[in-house]
């Protein structure tokens, strides 16, 4: 089963980083279905004050369909009304049904990590962590492979030239932090060098790793692949598994792999020159600036899940133009614009939560491989701040996995049974996935992403037909769904 769970975590990544609702339902199926039919005993608990913040965040989003007047949302609906000359709808979200799937997203992506925190593991931290990075490293095979033949997989993102992600930030986090880990299966015993075959596979892993880093030239991808480790050599030595004489003869490692990226950088290397003329005027930095207006501007708890960006282009001054901005560079602000500002510390605490049981805990074996764990959820943390990865499932799953696995475990666990209540919720809500995901194929008509495509598709067909009555029709059909 352990096995299974592994899989399942580095599928995300190769589903095209799982963004879009179509490759994030087969995911969430597949992983309630498992936790409702998983017969093992839960072997730990997750205290109620965790759980009672995942559920303040998901009532957060859920409060989307109140009134927009009991929460103060009304110069947003109101700027976007005098926009368009219409009357929309009266609560928060303005697109209930895609705030029902981004809900839909996050309930079960939270489900998913309490089931990862409570389940009995058998595989030891470094097995389990060494198959997950051995699936990464094939993936990173694959991506250069792809690369350098001009191939791509049909269900990888035709327009981005490396990687399965549609985004080269996630590829690079994604990438990144399995380099760490590899890293820290390289060097986590230092004193038992008497089988160097291992540590010359993980070394050898982390530098195909670095590679595919180069080629997929996202500048915070190197910043972990090079960064990570050292965070990880100074959490040892400050945690007592490594004196600091072997972890500056270890660091020399990545001072070397350091040298190798500025011979052999190429375009990732010249963009790390271009980060004053970023920081000086980007587009992406304009497009943060406007971001925290809306932000600022929003209901107490935000326009909704799912809206951004179809708000957010009323609220751009400083970064205007022809461009669309699907989001904002950085999951806080993003966070707080379809949420609300309470949402952003939730987030943080669960996230913090999470790393400090890994790296707080003393005498637990393999505790170098915990401390690396908590190098990716810090990573997860500081990434938010210029990029998107903790909306996206891809680099999410990682994630939540290496803090699971590696959290400290009890000798003789006292297992209790999940409640058959629990398992029948989750047949429930992945049969509501399965609904919103197949609801098109079977007649369904499920109004969300899915039906909405294939409206797409048939104003398409009738346009090309000058059937102009019939693509009116499939239009006002389409826009009853997302009337934006």
């Amino acid at each position: 089963m352990d096995y299974l769970v592994i899989a399942l975590t580095a599928l995300a990544p190769a589903m095209a980083g799982a963004v879009e609702f179509p490759t994030q339902v087969p995911l969430l199926c597949a992983a309630t279905l498992f936790m409702a039919m998983d017969p093992r005993r839960a072997a730990a608990r997750v205290p109620w004050s965790v759980i009672g913040l995942a559920v303040l965040l998901v009532a957060l989003g859920a409060s989307a369909f109140l009134p927009s007047a009991w929460l103060g949302g009304t110069s947003v609906k109101a700027r976007l009304e005098e926009a368009l000359d219409l009357e929309l709808s009266t609560r928060v979200t303005l697109q209930p049904w895609l705030t029902l799937e981004a809900l839909l997203v996050l309930g079960s992506t939270l489900l998913w990590g309490h089931y990862l925190f409570t389940r009995s593991w058998t595989l030891r931290r470094a097995q389990a962590i060494g198959v997950y990075c051995g699936l990464i490293a094939a993936l990173a095979v694959a991506s250069l492979a792809s690369f350098w033949h001009g191939w791509r997989p049909p269900f990888w993102p035709a327009n981005i030239p490396f990687g399965p992600c549609p985004n080269y930030n996630e590829t690079g986090f994604i990438f990144g932090t399995a380099a760490v880990l590899c890293f820290c299966l390289a060097f986590r015993k230092t004193h038992q060098m008497s089988v160097p075959g291992r540590a010359v596979l993980w070394l050898g892993l982390y530098l195909v790793l670095g590679a595919a880093l180069i080629c997929n030239r996202s500048r915070s991808g190197v910043l972990i692949f090079l960064g990570g480790p050292l965070a990880w050599l100074l959490a040892c030595v400050g945690a007592q598994q490594m004196k600091l004489r072997e972890a500056a003869r270890i660091g020399l490692a990545v001072g070397l792999a350091g040298v190798l990226f500025l011979i052999f950088g190429g375009v990732a290397l010249k963009r790390f020159g271009d980060v004053p003329e970023t920081l000086g005027g980007d587009y992406r930095v304009l497009v943060q600036k406007d971001a925290l207006q809306l932000a600022r501007a929003a209901s107490l708890v935000g326009v909704g899940a799912g809206n951004f960006s179809v708000v957010f282009p009323f609220y751009r001054e400083a970064s205007w133009n022809l461009k669309r901005a699907l989001h904002p560079e950085g999951d806080w602000v993003a966070l707080a614009a379809e949420l609300g500002w309470l949402a952003v510390p939730v987030a943080w605490a669960l996230l913090a939560w999470g790393v400090r049981r890994v790296v707080s805990e003393s005498g637990q074996s393999e505790r170098p491989i915990m401390l690396a764990a908590g190098v990716t959820g810090v990573a997860l943390w500081l990434h938010g701040f210029v990029d998107m990865n903790a909306h996206r499932l891809g680099a999410v799953w990682p994630v939540l996995f290496c803090l699971a696995v590696s959290q400290p475990r009890s000798a003789e666990p006292e297992k209790y049974a999940r409640s058959l209540g629990w398992r029948a919720g989750l047949v429930g809500l992945s049969l509501v996935l399965l609904a919103a995901w197949l609801g098109p194929t079977f007649k369904l008509n499920f109004p969300g992403t899915m039906l909405r495509r294939e409206l797409d598709a048939s104003f398409d067909a009738a346009m090309s037909a000058r059937d102009f009555t019939q693509a009116q029709s499939v239009c006002d059909e389409a826009l009853a769904i997302t009337p934006l």
